[in-house]
């Protein structure tokens, strides 16, 4: 048995999310039980700062420092975390997927290449934790062609897939993505991609509007109605990633971030468009990109799990299950939907102790099946 614990921070950047896993065997013969799970809130001073530092209006000096000083913090928290469930000298290994304020998969054919970088160094974790920590997570993927993205599409299969049964997975994150396993059972033929925005401009919206960080439970955006003007040309804006065939990934750093939230700002002006149905709009677009997306995609859909912040939106879940046609429509336990993406890196630092590969080529576009990860050992 693996005992790991698996970090997240994600393009939302509201706070960590931290979890103790217990594993047996790798593969398809895992075994995965997440026995603690805390999400530690980040203060509003470091909110921004992560938001500044995913805006793509930074210098060299702020990454560096920023690497340095999320590490510390990453470390308080974890080590809080280690004291709180009394699991000093009990952690095999810690995996800190660290903060992307950077993922370009695409590059220009020139000197940009394709490249992601997530800061929170892991050899600082690792010393200030005395526990070996495993970092670095999409960098090769990328190397053999990848986008370094999706990632949890490995832990979704091993752990998700039914026999007999297509099954999805849709993650609502900052990001939305989406794991699609076939009844067939096959690594091979499992897709996944981006669908777009997942919670990032719903909150962007309730933070402009409502001086709100959230949609709480989506009690805003249940006072509005759809103003279909403005629905229509959001579907515009987002038509070029839409067509865009998968695999696929996307970020606050292409689409997402405050200059693309200014032009959606003028739509809502332009139509003149009161708060409460600007956000009840914004939420059901967000809906939209996710069904259409499964409709343009993918194939029949048996089973589908909705995961992430986003779950807990009730106006955004019950606008999917709306448009879901034949699907069973599942929400996890609280535990396993606020910390999906904790638990799918906790799997990945398994299969690295057990030196198996945990990417999906058929997902991220990769080359060939690699380990993930750099390990960082403690003194």
């Amino acid at each position: 048995m693996k005992k790991i614990i698996g970090t997240m921070s994600g393009t939302s950047c509201d706070g960590l999310d931290v979890v103790y896993c217990e594993i047996e065997n790798n593969y398809d013969e895992i075994t995965v039980n997440p026995i603690f799970f805390e999400a530690y809130q980040y203060d509003e001073d470091l909110r921004s700062h992560l938001l500044h530092l995913t805006s793509g209006k930074i210098n060299v000096a702020e990454v560096s420092h920023a690497n340095f000083y999320l590490a510390e913090r990453f470390s308080d928290f974890i080590l809080d975390f280690i004291e709180k469930y009394e699991l000093k000298d009990k952690v095999d290994l810690i995996v800190s997927h660290g903060q992307t304020i950077y993922h370009d998969p695409y590059g220009d054919g020139k000197k940009n290449v394709p490249c992601t970088l997530q800061i929170g160094d892991g050899d600082i974790i690792s010393v200030r934790t005395g526990v070996k920590v495993l970092s670095d997570l999409r960098i090769k993927d990328m190397a053999v062609g990848g986008q370094g993205a999706p990632l949890v599409v490995y832990s979704d299969f091993v752990i998700f897939n039914e026999n007999n049964k297509s099954v999805a997975l849709q993650n609502i994150g900052g990001i939305g993505n989406v794991t699609f396993i076939p009844e067939n059972n096959d690594i091979n033929c499992v897709k996944a991609f981006d669908t777009g925005p997942g919670n990032v401009l719903i909150d962007m919206s309730a933070k402009e509007l409502f001086s709100q960080n959230f949609d709480l439970e989506g009690s805003l955006s249940a006072k509005g109605k759809k103003n279909e003007k403005f629905f229509n040309s959001l579907i515009s804006l987002e038509e070029d990633y839409f067509e865009m065939i998968p695999p696929k990934s996307t970020g606050k750093e292409m689409r997402y971030n405050g200059e693309y939230f200014q032009e959606i700002l003028k739509l809502g002006e332009k139509f003149e468009v009161e708060r409460h149905d600007f956000l009840r709009t914004v939420v059901d677009f967000t809906a939209w990109t996710i069904y259409k997306s499964y409709e343009k995609y993918l194939g029949n859909i048996d089973i589908l799990y909705i995961t992430g912040g986003g779950a807990l939106n009730k106006t955004l879940v019950s606008e999917i299950k709306e448009n879901i046609v034949g699907a069973e429509v599942r929400l996890l336990d609280t535990k396993w939907t606020e910390a999906k993406e904790a638990i799918a890196f906790a799997v990945m630092g398994n299969e690295y102790l057990n030196n198996h590969f945990c990417n999906v080529k058929s997902s991220t576009g990769a080359s060939k099946s690699v380990t993930l990860g750099k390990l960082s050992i403690p003194d």
